[in-house]
């Protein structure tokens, strides 16, 4: 949704950088990393300014890609005296340094994100050998208080000092928390200099981050500060800037009345057009919501100002594409044609660790949707996924804090449900018999929810070799597995697909002697997520999921069942296991039931969460004997 200046360099290494933490041991080790900020009030006004430095040492031989850093401004930041040097030992001990006299400033392009007026400073450090040492400096002028980035106490390289400092005039009251793995090591001291408030935050020996599998997003475990002005006092009294969530909502506020209004008789006649015969508000607001999700393509697009303030309605119609902000002011607009009250509704992902009411900055949502209150129902309203039904956010903001206008003008908080496991529910149908040692036979799978989003955005993607990956997507069994004719049918658009395919598995079935052996559990969900007993972070689950499994084996001409399984039922605080068998004739019909009902396994639950897998495994590892 919006920028946010990024200071560090943010380089993801192999795991020999990421998981020692001793500097020693590192390749690249920070010396010291210093930032000190300024609050000047200056007549009614509050000026704020950073001076930057960085200073690292080189302790191995490194590729150029790693001999290089990035300071990244735009519209609400301006660089100044930008200044870089690389010192390199020679023979005898001795440092020699060289300044960098070319400083390239490129455009932004990160991922599907495109970036107009933010751009970033290349500096490349040349010659870096063991030994090398670099510095870089700068200072950052802000444009507007409300724009206070935040500071990181750590990096993916080890750091052994690190010190931030705000140094702030008489009458400027700030606020301020510390977030990730190192946020109590953090020494903390505050101070009257001169008349100026000095607050001062130190870290020494910050050990380097590293990822794990399926970890939460790089701001819930970097230790980092996120510093806010609440008010101060002008010459014409105090001014409130963020003092709490009220101030936040009404700022926001501003950039909404910014936006220019739209007065277009086309775009009226098309919402006359989308909402056709539909009378109530519920009705209306489904048809606006899905028009803009078949009709309007979603590009992430930050572009300074226009980080907050969306184009016109008319012209997102016009040009069918535009951000979230876009998307959901085209969405409002349309609603209010339609006589419908929807609200802009402000919300950070779950890659963000916080809550409005803790930090009540810009630095708290990254996202902007619509909310529809109905008779005290609330209604999410997000159409950047194409493949969502009415009213189901899309995944990554689930169970988060939205922020958005109330009935009576003032500002409202809502956490986003996490969803149940049965908004994601798969279900298999599987018809088995072995042809020899071949299993075959015709399934048909059914996806809802969360689940449709995720496999219609995969097959629909223009990367997609889409018969390899319906094939992966499918399999049953083992990776050897065979399908032909299969076949994807829309029950319901945005909420249920249904596949059907014919299926063969080569040597699935095994004999010895009289006995044959076949494990009827094709589908194994989560089997291979036992976790790491040392692992550091939690376990991060997209959404919650039930898997619903029958598969109806009908035996082999003249055999019989040597032995039935006994029926399975086992549960935890983070998932359940339901397993029957019964027969039906010459047919053995195996029922399974899965369930994760959590969005997060913390390091705290890895013995249990071990434990829940491992029965699963254990059923998975089910077998049945015929002859």
């Amino acid at each position: 949704m919006k920028y946010t200046l990024l200071i560090f360099t943010l380089l993801i290494l192999n795991n020999s950088f990421g998981q020692k933490s001793a500097t020693e041991d590192s390749k690249i080790v920070y010396e010291r990393i210093q930032e000190d900020v300024a609050i000047k009030v200056i007549g009614n006004e509050v000026k704020v300014s950073h001076s930057v430095i960085e200073k690292k040492h080189f302790h191995d031989q490194v590729n150029s890609s790693y001999a290089s850093d990035r300071v990244y401004h735009g519209y609400f930041t301006r660089i100044k005296n930008l200044k870089a040097s690389v010192a390199h030992v020679n023979a005898k001990g001795k440092y020699k340094t060289h300044k960098i006299e070319d400083i390239p400033e490129k455009s932004e392009f990160s991922g599907s994100t495109f970036y107009s007026d933010n751009s970033y400073f290349d500096i490349a450090y040349p010659n870096v050998a063991v030994g090398s040492k670099t510095e870089l400096t700068y200072d950052i002028e802000v444009k507007d208080p409300h724009f206070m980035k935040r500071f990181y106490f750590s990096e993916y390289y080890p750091i052994e000092n690190v010190e931030y400092t705000v140094t702030a005039d008489a009458g400027v009251e700030i606020g301020w928390k510390l977030y990730g793995d190192q946020k109590d090591k953090v020494v903390f001291t505050k101070a009257e200099v001169d008349g100026e408030m000095v607050y001062k935050w130190t870290l020494k020996d910050s050990p380097a981050l590293f990822s794990e599998p399926n970890g939460p997003g790089y701001l819930h475990k970097a230790t980092h500060i996120v510093v806010y002005i609440k008010k101060y006092k002008g010459s014409s009294g105090e001014v409130s800037v963020l003092n709490d969530v009220a101030d936040l909502f009404n700022w926001y506020q501003t950039f909404i009345s910014d936006i220019r209004p739209t007065d277009n008789v086309d775009l009226k006649e098309l919402t006359a057009t989308v909402i056709g015969d539909a009378t109530t508000e519920l009705d209306k607001a489904k048809r606006i919501f899905h028009w803009v999700q078949d009709n309007i393509r979603y590009i992430a697009f930050e572009d300074g100002w226009r980080g907050f303030v969306p184009f016109p309605a008319s012209e997102i119609c016009d040009k069918r594409y535009g951000d979230c902000k876009d998307m959901s002011h085209l969405m409002y607009e349309m609603l209010a044609i339609a006589g419908v009250n929807a609200q802009h509704a402000w919300v950070g992902t779950r890659k963000l660790p916080y809550l409005y009411e803790d930090t009540p900055c810009p630095s708290v949502d990254n996202h902007l949707i619509l909310s529809l209150v109905i008779d005290d129902s609330v209604y999410i309203m997000d159409a950047t996924d194409a493949n969502t039904p009415f009213a189901v956010p899309t995944s990554f903001i689930l169970s988060k804090q939205t922020l958005f206008k109330s009935a009576l003008g003032d500002y409202q908080l809502y956490t986003i449900p996490a969803f149940t496991a049965d908004y994601c529910t798969v279900v298999d149908e599987i018809d088995l018999t072995v042809d020899g040692t071949a299993a075959v036979g015709k399934s048909s799978k059914t996806i809802e929810t969360f689940e449709y989003s995720r496999f219609h955005n995969l097959y629909g993607s223009a990367n997609t070799e889409k018969d390899d990956f319906l094939r992966q997507y499918l399999e049953l069994g083992q990776n050897n597995f065979e399908i032909s004719n299969a076949s994807i049918e829309a029950v319901i658009p945005r909420a249920k697909t249904a596949i059907s395919f014919d299926y063969r598995i080569p040597d699935y079935a095994s004999s010895f002697g009289e006995l044959s052996f076949i494990n009827l559990n094709l589908t194994k969900p989560f089997a291979s997520e036992i976790l790491q007993k040392d692992r550091k972070y939690s376990y991060e689950i997209k959404y919650k999921k039930k898997w619903q499994s029958t598969v109806s084996f009908v035996m082999p001409s003249a055999s019989t069942i040597t032995n039935i399984p006994e029926d399975v039922t086992f549960k935890c605080e983070y998932g359940s296991c339901v397993a029957s068998y019964k027969m039906d004739g010459n047919t053995l019909v195996y029922s399974r039931i899965i369930t994760i009902d959590v969005l997060t396994v913390p390091t705290s639950g890895l013995e249990t969460w071990n434990d829940f897998i491992k029965q699963l495994v254990a059923v998975y590892n089910t077998t049945i004997e015929f002859k």
